[in-house]
C-alpha cells in the first residue's frame, strides 16, 4: 500500500484534484466518496491523469577505493621533487604489475613538500618578532633556482603545492581571473540567498574563475547538475572555510556547476560562441608558501626588519622576473618572546603524495601486497558503489518505476469504463533532495540512500521517482 497523488484535467481548463488517497492492489472509499470518483471520471471531456510510481533495491558495494601515501627522505628540494616522481612512479608500477589493475583506475594526488626545522635558545620577554606568511606562484622550471634563492635569503619555505593544470597554446586567448564567493550561510537553504556570488557569469575563453569558501561549513564545486550528477569537467572535492578552488575553462558553452554536500546551491560559467576551441598543454603550476620572520629585537627595529626582509624578497622575485602582483601578503603579526626563539631552516625537504586505486573487492590482497613491496602505506579504505553498477540499477529502477505508475493509473481508472490511451509526459526524480543531517544524495540520476543512516528506514538503497501524465479515454 503507498501513498499517492492524482490529478484529473478537464478539457475547459478546469484542475479537479483528489488530494492524497491510499492507492494499492484495491482502492477504498466511503460509498458518498466513491460515487463521486466515479462521477468525475465518468465525463466525456476527460482528457488526462497524473500519477507516481516509484522503484527501489537494496545496493551492495562492489568496488573499493585504497588511499594510500608515498613518502621520500628528507633531501635538498630539487633532489627530493626527482625522488617523489620516481618513487610515485614505482609504487604504480608495482600494482598494475602485481595486482593487474588498470591505469586507470589510479590516481594521483596533490603532493606536499614539508620543510625541516630544528634550533632553540632563550631570549628575554621584552623583545618581539615579526611573522607573515607570503604566497608565490612560478613553474616548475624555476623552483629549484627559486627556492634556492629564497633559503639563502632567509626565508623559511613553509610548503610547496604541485597542480597540473591545462594552459591554453593561444597567447593571446585571455587569462585573467574571475572571483566567485562562497556566500556565508550557503550551507542552509534560503529563498533569497545568492550561495555562489556572482552564481551566474559570463567569462572569456581562457579565464580562470576563483572561487573562495566564505561560509563557516566545507563545499564542494562540482561541474554538472543535481539532477543528472557531476558530469566530471573539474571537481573541487571537499575545501575548507577560508580555501579557494580554481579552474580555467577553455572550452565555450554553458558550464554548470553545484555543491555536491548542499545541491541547492548551483551556477553557471558561459563562454560565448566565437571560435572553435582552442588547443591546450599541460603544466605544473606551484605554489610556494614562505614565512617572513626576523629575530627578536626591540618593536621599532623589528618593524624596520621586516620592511627590509620584505624588500629582499621583492629583489628575489624580480631576478627571477616574477611578477610582484603574484605576491599575496597576509596580516604582518609582531610577536612578544616569551619562550625563546628557534632558528635555521635546514632547507632540506620531505615530499608526501596522495595514490588513489580503485579496484573490485576480490583485488584487496594484490593491492595490499603490492602496496607493501613497493614501500607505501595505507591510509585507508573505503567500500564503494562503481559507476557501471549505477548506470545498470538506473535503467532498472526507471523500468519498475514506469510500470508502478501505469499500474496505479489502471487500478484508478478500474471502475470508470476509462482506459489509458498514451503518455503526455514523463518526469524523473522531480523533487529535490536536501541533506537535512543524513539522508539520499542524487548521483547520475538516481536517489543514493546512506547504509550508515539510522534515522532512515530505506538505509542502504536506491531509488528513482517518476510522475507521468497519462492521456485516458472511453
Amino acid at each position: 500500500m503507498k501513498l499517492g497523488k492524482i490529478m484529473i484535467f478537464m478539457s475547459y481548463g478546469i484542475i479537479i484534484s483528489l488530494g492524497s488517497i491510499l492507492v494499492g492492489s484495491q482502492v477504498s472509499f466511503s460509498e458518498t466518496e466513491e460515487n463521486s470518483v466515479k462521477d468525475l471520471l465518468s465525463r466525456s471531456n476527460l482528457t488526462s491523469i497524473t500519477v507516481t510510481g516509484e522503484s527501489s533495491v537494496n545496493i551492495a558495494p562492489d568496488q573499493l577505493s585504497i588511499f594510500l601515501n608515498v613518502q621520500t627522505p628528507p633531501n635538498v628540494v630539487n633532489f627530493t621533487a626527482s625522488d617523489r616522481e620516481a618513487t610515485v612512479q614505482k609504487v604504480v608500477d608495482t600494482i598494475i604489475s602485481m595486482a593487474e589493475i588498470n591505469q586507470t583506475s589510479i590516481k594521483i594526488g596533490q603532493t606536499s613538500l614539508n620543510p625541516i626545522y630544528g634550533g632553540d635558545s632563550p631570549l628575554p620577554a621584552t623583545l618581539f618578532n615579526a611573522y607573515s606568511t607570503v604566497q608565490i606562484k612560478t613553474d616548475d622550471d624555476n623552483l629549484a633556482e627559486l627556492s634556492s634563492n629564497l633559503i639563502g635569503g632567509g626565508f623559511r619555505i613553509d610548503n610547496i603545492n604541485i597542480a597540473q593544470i591545462k594552459v591554453p597554446i593561444n597567447s593571446t586567448v585571455s587569462q585573467n581571473n574571475v572571483d566567485v564567493s562562497i556566500v556565508s550561510g550557503s550551507s542552509t537553504p534560503s529563498d533569497n540567498l545568492e550561495f555562489y556570488s556572482p552564481s551566474d557569469i559570463t567569462v572569456d575563453l581562457g579565464t580562470t574563475v576563483v572561487w573562495t569558501n566564505n561560509d563557516s561549513a566545507t563545499h564542494t564545486v562540482t561541474s554538472g547538475e543535481p539532477s543528472i550528477g557531476p558530469t566530471g569537467l573539474f571537481d573541487s572535492a571537499l575545501f575548507s572555510p577560508g580555501q579557494t578552488f580554481e579552474h580555467q575553462f577553455n572550452t565555450f558553452g554553458v558550464h554548470d556547476y553545484f555543491c555536491l554536500v548542499h545541491p541547492w546551491m548551483a551556477g553557471t560559467v558561459t563562454i560565448p560562441e566565437g571560435a572553435e576551441s582552442i588547443l591546450t598543454e599541460t603544466k605544473y603550476q606551484i605554489n610556494i608558501n614562505i614565512a617572513i620572520e626576523t629575530p627578536p629585537s626591540a618593536l621599532s627595529d623589528t618593524i624596520k626588519n621586516y620592511e627590509t626582509k620584505l624588500s629582499a624578497l621583492k629583489n628575489i622575485l624580480n631576478s627571477a622576473e616574477l611578477s610582484l602582483d603574484s605576491i599575496q601578503s597576509s596580516q604582518v603579526n609582531f610577536n612578544p618572546i616569551y619562550y625563546g626563539y628557534g632558528g635555521g631552516q635546514s632547507a632540506v625537504f620531505s615530499a608526501y603524495t596522495q595514490i588513489i586505486v580503485k579496484t573490485d573487492l576480490a583485488k584487496i590482497a594484490p593491492v595490499l601486497n603490492a602496496t607493501k613491496y613497493s614501500g607505501a602505506s595505507v591510509e585507508n579504505i573505503i567500500m564503494s558503489v562503481s559507476d557501471s553498477k549505477i548506470d545498470e540499477i538506473k535503467k532498472e529502477l526507471t523500468q519498475k518505476a514506469l510500470e508502478d505508475a501505469m499500474k496505479s493509473a489502471q487500478e484508478i481508472l478500474e471502475s470508470s469504463g476509462l482506459q489509458i490511451k498514451g503518455i503526455k509526459t514523463i518526469k524523473v526524480n522531480t523533487d529535490p533532495v536536501f541533506q537535512y543531517g543524513g539522508g539520499p544524495v542524487m548521483y547520475k540520476g538516481v536517489n543514493i540512500w546512506s547504509q550508515h543512516d539510522a534515522s532512515y528506514i530505506r538505509s542502504g538503497e536506491a531509488s528513482i521517482s517518476v510522475t507521468v501524465e497519462f492521456e485516458i479515454g472511453k
